[in-house]
This record gives structure tokens, C-alpha cells and sequence, in this order.
């Protein structure tokens, strides 16, 4: 059997994209903070959606110690909407107006920066380890996993609104 440079060719190209898949990053979505919460909120938002279990919260607290309670307890594991820990984000430093975060799954990390500014929350992949990442292009399931922490922290900022109402009397 002869074997044709075009056959070569085409199997030479099937293997070399068969492994894997890297997508170009592109613009994050933006998160909009709801107007009822400050940036200070949605930073402790976006810790809260980190932890497995939120903290334990006194009868009687005012708002002010929730989201000190939420920010002091702040290295804990994340547990997604779905209740099952299937992937750990973990909150890596807070800065004035940026909470980092990084995620590990067995050997790939993935670091991204929340900046929250002008009412919103714009997420923004700040590295990466083990996930192809070259200039504006990384693995596919980073996307899909920064995508998951971003429904989870509008969930989070949903709640922190109807918590807040609850508690602080309208003016």
C-alpha cells in the first residue's frame, strides 16, 4: 500500500489539533453590582462565593459585622451553587478596589482579577499554569470555569441585596 504526501499531510494536522483546545480570551463579561451594595460588599460578595460555608453570623448582627465576618474568613474553600465541591477557588489577596483569586485542579492554576469599579465587577484572567495559556489564548475549560464563579457571584450579590434590605432600615 503507497502511501500519498496528501494522506501524510491530513493525518500529520488531525493529530497535531486533536490535543487541546485553546480559545482566544477576549473580554469577560462584566458583573453589575446591584445599587442597594457598596464596592466593600461586593468585594465580600465575591470572598463569600469562595467559601464551602459561610461564616457564622450572630442574631442581631448589624451589616457592617456581616461583611467584616465574610472578609476575616476569607480562606475557605468553594462550594458551587449546586452544593457538590467539584473545584476550589480560593481567595489569594485583596487589594482597595481588587479581590485575586486562584483556582486549582490537580496540576492546571488559573489566577483571576476581580476589579470592581464604576458599579460593576470586571473579571480579568491574570495567569495561568498548565492551561496553554499564550498571549490571548488559554484552554477552553478556563473560560468555563471563570464563567461558573461569575453566575455563582451574581447569585452571591443577589442574596447580599435581599440580606441587606433585611437588615438595614430604609431611610
Amino acid at each position: 500500500m503507497k502511501i500519498t504526501p496528501a494522506l501524510t499531510l491530513a493525518t500529520l494536522c488531525a493529530l497535531l489539533t486533536a490535543g487541546c483546545r485553546t480559545t482566544r480570551i477576549g473580554t469577560i463579561t462584566p458583573i453589575p453590582i446591584p445599587a442597594a451594595l457598596t464596592a466593600r460588599d461586593a468585594q465580600a460578595a465575591i470572598v463569600q462565593t469562595t467559601m464551602a460555608e459561610p461564616p457564622a453570623i450572630a442574631e442581631g448582627s448589624n451589616w457592617e459585622k456581616i461583611v467584616d465576618s465574610v472578609m476575616s474568613a476569607r480562606l475557605m474553600g468553594y462550594r458551587s451553587q449546586f452544593g457538590k465541591k467539584s473545584s476550589l477557588w480560593f481567595v489569594e489577596d485583596i487589594e482597595p478596589s481588587t479581590v485575586i483569586l486562584g483556582y486549582q485542579r490537580g496540576e492546571y492554576y488559573l489566577r483571576v482579577r476581580m476589579n470592581i469599579s464604576s458599579g460593576q465587577i470586571r473579571p480579568t484572567i491574570d495567569g495561568s499554569k498548565n492551561l496553554d495559556q499564550h498571549g490571548a489564548k488559554i484552554h477552553e475549560n478556563a473560560l468555563v470555569w471563570v464563567d461558573t464563579l461569575c453566575v455563582d457571584i451574581r447569585a452571591t450579590l443577589g442574596k447580599y441585596v435581599l440580606m441587606k434590605e433585611s437588615l438595614v432600615p430604609a431611610p
